[in-house]
Formats: structure tokens, sequence, C-alpha cells
């Protein structure tokens, strides 16, 4: 059973919130659960829905509140839905979906109410004396982005992020094994990963960095150590060759050292270093490249920027190595992204020649390049695009070539179709479905 809540609004949610609590004959037949306009309609017109003041509607939600374990937060929940403030029923409603397989969230900026259920939920699993209800056990896909939080004077606040100070104990549910998280910010989580002796189970991690995360290597370290043995893995971060602030972000070999702890077991990378201020995109100085490869035995798929394989980002001196060095041995799937090292790396076209006609990659069947963009003329003395001589060569090899514009590609996950999709809604369609 597929819960969708896109045109739903405080007043239906209401209905189905005490339609499901004590019938467990449907809670449990829900398995996908997705959530659009979660705090949406919060500032906007004036709803219909009137919070009781007492009787048995008021005692339903406390015992919610007590289900959960949050009962320090009586009076914040209380005082919200009198508000016509749909966030208490969200987090309350999770808890009593003891089936819920596959979670996508539109999350607004702060949500105190969730995340003292995932908290408490936390607590218990670590409490060896507890016997009672745990929600989200049996979760095993998550998707998390914000919310835009338009206010009435219709400024839009689409720029925050998701902070891993709320959401780190969804790291942490035992089922977990994909995991998204869109806007995020994950700030401290060296501090709060670092000294665990605690992994997760989580397989495939997407995260598209807030634009202005500073990702540093100890928080990357921290975050790819905790799941243990990763097969998917995609990152997006925004980079600009701007004055940099301490600590530096995360650079090409920062990333290369934290990712050799799965080389067993990695079988897809994307990673996308943008530079949405800049263009043609600069990105910062020193961010050097990745070393090899090879030992990454089950790495099929590879999308990547020329550069954070060969070098030469902002004037960085190239690799010592050539492409055909580098890249692991059983890959079948090679994506090169962006304009940098298409144009300032001269021998990339026939680098790729390379590689396509040599035997180390006997498994080796889609090549794809990115189109590039009227921005390559800024470049001093940019080289040629490749892409004419990498095709005839996979048109003898018999591998599939591509080219693709920006916008069809998923650099690092910002592409995906989910993504995409929740940030197409226009301001008008969401008020229209939440404001009632």
């Amino acid at each position: 059973m597929v819960v969708r809540r896109t045109r739903s609004s405080i007043t239906s949610l209401w209905k189905f919130f005490r339609t499901i609590m004590g019938r467990e004959n449907i809670t449990k037949k829900v398995r996908t659960l997705h959530i659009r306009n979660w705090t949406f309609g919060l500032v906007h017109g004036r709803s219909r829905f009137v919070f009781p003041e007492d009787g048995w509607e008021v005692e339903l939600v406390r015992d919610a509140i007590r289900m959960a374990g949050i009962e320090h937060l009586e009076r914040d929940v209380m005082e919200a839905l009198r508000k016509s403030d749909p966030r208490p029923l969200m987090a309350l409603m999770l808890t009593r979906l003891a089936e819920l397989t596959t979670l996508y969230v539109h999350l607004p900026e702060t949500e105190i109410f969730l995340a003292a259920v995932l908290k408490k939920t936390l607590e218990g699993q670590q409490d060896e004396s507890h016997n009672g209800h745990l929600p989200l056990q049996r979760l095993e896909e998550v998707h998390l982005t914000s919310a835009w939080n338009y206010r009435k004077d219709w400024r839009a606040r689409d720029n925050y992020e998701l902070r891993l100070d709320h959401l780190w104990p969804v790291l942490q549910l035992p089922s977990l094994r994909k995991v998204s998280l869109f806007d995020f910010e994950p700030l401290g989580a060296s501090a709060r990963f670092g000294n665990s002796t605690r992994t997760s189970g989580i397989k495939d991690l997407t995260i598209v960095h807030h634009n202005d995360s500073q990702l540093t290597a100890a928080d990357a370290l921290a975050l790819l150590a905790f799941p243990k043995a990763l097969t998917r893995l995609s990152i997006y971060l925004n980079d600009c060759n701007v004055p940099q602030e301490k600590p530096r972000q995360l650079s090409n070999a920062d990333l290369w050292t934290n990712l050799r702890p799965h080389r067993n077991s990695l079988e897809r990378l994307d990673f996308y270093r943008d530079c949405t201020a800049c263009s043609p995109p600069l990105h910062s100085p020193a961010n050097s490249y990745f070393e090899s490869l090879r030992a990454f035995t089950r790495l099929k798929s590879l999308c990547v920027q020329a550069e954070a394989l060969l070098g030469g980002y902002c004037e960085d001196d190239l690799a010592p190595f050539r492409l055909k060095d580098t890249l692991p041995p059983n890959l079948e799937s090679l994506t090169i992204y962006g304009d940098e090292g298409l144009s300032t790396n001269k021998t990339l076209g026939e680098q790729l020649q390379e590689v396509v006609r040599s035997a180390d990659f006997p498994r080796l069947n889609r090549v794809v390049l990115e189109t590039t963009s009227d921005g390559i003329d800024c470049y001093t003395y940019p080289a040629a695009p490749p892409h004419e001589e990498v095709e005839r060569v996979c048109r003898e090899r018999g591998v599939q070539f591509k080219t693709m514009k920006t916008s069809s590609l998923t650099r690092g996950g910002i592409g995906l179709r989910y993504y995409r999709y929740v940030k197409k809604k226009t301001r008008r369609e969401m008020i229209s479905q939440t404001a009632k």
C-alpha cells in the first residue's frame, strides 16, 4: 500500500491520523509513504482545520504522544495543532506505520517533533530492556529533501539546509539500506560518528550537499566510514574559486582516501564538483585528484569529471599517469562530466580512445560524455572537444557512445529524477494543495 500526501491538507491528514490510531489492519498495509507538503500550507491562507479543546480526539493525540515516548513535548504538540501546524501529526503518524519500508519526505527546516521521535527510537534500540513497540524498524529506504518555505510576503526561503544535528538518528535505523539526503549540511559528523564503534548496513548512499556547505575531510570520513560496505555512492558538492574559509572543503585526494575502505564492495560511484557561481566553472585550487582505482575490482559504473581522475582543476598540475592506468579493471560504464577537464586537458580525447581500445577493460560497453557548453570559449586556448574522435573509436570497438546535456545527467545526485520532481512544483500549485 502506497500513501501519498501530495495533494492533501491538514484536515485530510487529521482524518487519516484518527483512522490509523488503533487500526493495525490498516497500518500494517502501508509500505511506502510519500510526503510532499509537510508544512507548506502553514503560512498561507486560513486553514479550516480546528483542533478541539477537549474530548476523545485530544485523548487520542495524548495516547499517540505517550506511545511515541515524547511526553516532554505534549504542550508543544497541542499548541502546534491549535495553530493548524501539521508537523506533530506527521511525526506521530510515522510511529504507527510498523511495516513502512520506503519513505519520501519533503522536510521543513526545523522539525523538533520528528527529531524527538527519531532520537527516542534510537534510545529504544540501544536499551536491551526495552520491550515496547519501536517505530521505523523495517524502514529500508529513505529520501529526505528540504521543503521550500514561502513566507506570507511570497519571499522564498529555498536556500536552507537539512542539518545533521536533527537527522542523525535516521542513519542508525537497523534495516536501512538506501539513503538519499538532499540540501544536506553534514557539519559535525566527525564529532557525532568519529569515535563511534557502531556501523550501519547502508549500501546505497546519495548526499547532495547544500550549496554553501563546507564539507570537510573529517566530516566526510565520518559519514563514509559509518556504512560497513557501500555498493553505490553519489556525492554532489558546490565548490567555487572564492577566498577559502576554514576548515577547507573536501578535496579529491581526501575523497579517494575515504573511499578506500569500500574498495571491495563499491559498484557505482557518481561524484560531481559543481561551481554554480562561475561561468565557465572554476574550482578551488589544490583539489588534487584520485589515486589509482585499480584496486576497486567491483566498480562497474563511474560518473566523474575528468579533473577528479587526472587533475587540472584551476590550473592544478595534471596527474603523472594516464587514464587507462587509473580506471578500475571491471568497468562497464564510464561517464565524463563537465567543461573544465574537457577543455583544459588537451590529451583527454587521446586517453579516452586508449581506454576504449585497451584490452585492460574487457567489460567496458558504454561511454558517455557531457556536451560542452558555450562557456568553453571563455577558456584560454581550449582543447578541441573530443566527442567525435571518441565516438568513432567506440563505434569501431562495439562500445555504446552517447553525448548528454547537463540537465539529463545525474551529477552526483542533484540530477536524480526524484529531486528534480520535488523542485519543479510551483508555489501556486503547492498552496492550492495545502491551504485548506
